[in-house]
């Protein structure tokens, strides 16, 4: 009762300090710094909200590029560009002094730099040059199919019949249009009977010229163009064979100039000619793998079976100068042709071949028969 109360707040002091110390490990001591702080988390909470729109402001919309998309859709549909270049040297001297520098013995140059004797009757020096230029390129279209296209230039130059004549021949072939279908065995009616299918078709177009010297007018010997159209099927059977289809249809024509030496712009024809082919051929193919016959028991066998029908027309005509041209043949060909390649064990190989051919020349009424019958065998004793 006599207590001042500087000595009261010592034993509440001392009594707070007990009573801590006799506190179990498990409860939780009163922390008012923790709650002061989930405020102030609070509170940088809507700091941080606020600046993750002005991130997504400052990057750029990532949208699609149009001329990326335009690249990745043509490098799936144009294949890639192919081009090559080639250059070849023929050459053929005789009566050398000495023998010529390593560089013209492996190709590097192409200019003899030796001294010859006098050339003989018998040997005669030549020699060629020919530079070729290719390109090709192609389209992966739907439903299977794929386009291709490849033209070619090639230039020959060759020694004429003295070393003082020059030949020059240019060929062009505009760009060969191929066309291939992959599919062809999904149709509703031939998948029952087909396992894959293909069809395949092509159109090519080439000119040539030859000239003595260059190919400008005066100059001309000889001009030619061609044209092919080739279509094909081939198919193989559920049960084994494949049948190939192809029917192939050439024309040409060629004129022939006689060379001026004025070169005028009308230089004087010597004669004109033109040749049309038509080909249709059947062809089955079959493979039998036997592993033991009769009489002679087990083998280890491999025969292929191929039968061939062809068919073969002919046109040509003729003529001298600027007249018309009139035919000088026609020829029907056919041919039947069974062959066969066996294969009985590793020590024998062999093949045989039975062949029925007729050609008939209607200008002249005749025909000319073959007949042929092959058979040959190879043992091999190891």
């Amino acid at each position: 009762l006599g207590k001042s109360p500087g000595q009261s707040r010592k034993a509440q002091r001392r009594d707070d300090r007990d009573r801590n110390r006799n506190r179990e490990p498990g409860e939780d001591a009163p922390t008012p710094q923790k709650n002061q702080a989930e405020p102030q988390k609070n509170q940088t909470e809507p700091q941080k909200n606020q600046t993750e729109p002005q991130k997504n402001q400052t990057e750029p919309p990532q949208g699609p590029n149009i001329f990326r998309r335009f690249a990745g859709w043509t490098g799936r549909i144009v294949e890639p560009v192919n081009a090559s270049w080639r250059r070849n040297t023929n050459s053929r001297h005789f009566n050398l002094l000495h023998r010529p520098p390593l560089a013209y013995q492996l190709g590097l140059e192409d200019t003899l730099r030796v001294r010859q004797v006098t050339q003989g009757l018998t040997h005669q020096d030549s020699w060629s040059n020919t530079t070729s230029f290719e390109t090709g390129s192609g389209m992966r279209l739907p439903f299977g199919i794929s386009v291709k296209v490849n033209s070619k230039e090639q230039t020959t130059e060759r020694s004429g019949a003295s070393q003082q004549r020059l030949r020059l021949r240019n060929e062009r072939t505009y760009p060969r249009l191929s066309l291939s279908w992959g599919r062809a065995d999904r149709l509703p009616l031939i998948k029952r009977v087909i396992n894959s299918a293909q069809v395949n078709a092509s159109f090519e177009t080439s000119e040539a010229s030859e000239g003595e010297g260059s190919l400008t007018l005066g100059h001309l010997l000889s001009e030619e163009t061609k044209t092919e159209f080739r279509a094909s099927w081939n198919g193989r059977w559920r049960w084994g064979p494949t049948t190939t289809i192809e029917r192939v249809i050439s024309t040409s024509e060629s004129r022939d100039f006689e060379p001026t030496a004025t070169g005028d712009s009308a230089q004087p024809l010597r004669g004109t000619r033109d040749k049309e082919r038509v080909t249709t051929t059947f062809k089955i193919t079959h493979n039998l793998k036997p592993r033991s016959l009769p009489l002679i028991g087990r083998l280890k066998s491999d025969v292929t079976l191929n039968l061939e029908q062809k068919f073969e027309g002919e046109t040509r005509s003729i003529a001298t100068g600027d007249e018309e041209r009139v035919p000088n043949g026609k020829e029907d060909r056919w041919r039947t042709q069974l062959s066969m390649t066996y294969n009985f064990s590793t020590n024998f190989r062999g093949e045989g071949r039975i062949r029925i051919e007729n050609n008939q020349d209607h200008l002249r009424d005749k025909t000319r028969k073959i007949r042929e019958v092959r058979l040959s065998g190879t043992f091999f004793l190891r």
